[in-house]
């Protein structure tokens, strides 16, 4: 399978490295100091199931009309990102190429299946913790199951070719009749411990056993289901509560938005908490808790940017 990686950060690199190992055709969209790393030496990756290192093939934007028509491409941009990207999607799509999104939050995959067509969308979420250490060096800590499906809820042979493809590669994978439940899903966990954690500057396993944050982050979840209820997405109530068990690799985990803050990048703040609060004014659902931790967050953001 012809692979194109988008976002050769901490979760492109990462899936791009796992499956250039299993000797996918894989090339990694790249830029700056990463690209000139991956360019000349190997993508190393410390992994909790093994470390291993392989050769890449990098290459820069301007490259991608040089390149084979591929079959799947794995968008692994931030979200903040997902515009200035839009010019390189379109150059990459051939005929029959699919987006395999694995943006956080929700919102992207209606953007792309509103530019490129539903047809050509692959909703993902990946459950996986992973650390873009620095250019050539990505440390995978936690999980790495891949939930994906076709946007149009009709199962294209070519999902069933890459879940495959990265099942063979060692990755769990499941294949969802109903993608956005899944994101919705994934976007519970992001949304209680993401903002949170990046206001407080704690680790999961922090904010989960102290006395102040936790509450919060219930209220947080109360809410969140509630505009999810509104617009049909229904969780069982034991698979609502699974993100606060507690567990070693969740505990010791920093949280993608806290990372993006410490290291002065922009957070993912409107496809994680935006487009839910947009939601909710639709339907006069009430997210108090949402809208002021997400208003501390963009004050917090947009002061360290002064600096």
């Amino acid at each position: 399978m012809n692979i194109v990686v988008l976002g050769a950060g901490a979760i492109g690199g990462f899936y791009g490295a796992v499956l250039t190992r299993q000797g996918e055709n894989v090339t990694f969209i790249a830029r700056g100091k990463n690209l000139e790393h991956l360019q000349k030496h190997d993508l190393h990756i410390e992994s909790i199931w093994g470390d291993f290192s392989v050769p890449v093939k990098a290459v820069p934007a301007d490259d991608i009309p040089s390149l084979d028509p591929c079959d799947v491409v794995i968008l692994a941009v931030k979200s903040t990102a997902l515009m200035n990207v839009m010019p390189q999607l379109k150059e990459l799509l051939a005929e029959n190429t699919k987006i395999l999104c694995l943006l956080n939050g929700i919102g992207n995959e209606e953007v792309l299946a509103e530019e490129f067509g539903a047809e050509r969308v692959i909703g993902g979420s990946a459950f996986v913790s992973t650390i873009f250490e620095k250019p050539g060096l990505i440390q995978h800590v936690a999980e790495g199951k891949i939930v994906m499906g076709d946007w149009t809820k009709e199962r294209s042979k070519l999902v069933d070719q890459l879940a495959e493809v990265l099942t063979k590669a060692g990755v769990e994978i499941e294949v969802s009749d109903n993608i956005r439940q899944a994101k919705w899903e994934k976007l519970l966990w992001n949304i209680c411990f993401n903002p949170i954690t990046a206001l407080t500057q704690t680790k999961v396993g922090v904010a989960l056993k102290n006395q102040d944050i936790y509450p919060i982050m219930k209220r947080i979840q109360s809410e969140y289901l509630a505009v999810a209820k509104a617009y049909n997405i229904h969780f069982d109530p034991e698979k609502a509560d699974w993100i606060f068990e507690e567990n070693e690799d969740a505990g010791n985990h920093k949280t993608s938005m806290l990372q993006d803050f410490e290291s002065g990048k922009k957070m993912e703040l409107d496809a994680i908490m935006g487009y839910v609060i947009k939601l909710a004014h639709e339907k006069d659902i009430p997210v108090a808790t949402i809208e002021t931790i997400y208003h501390l967050l963009r004050f917090a953001e947009n002061e360290a940017n002064k600096n």
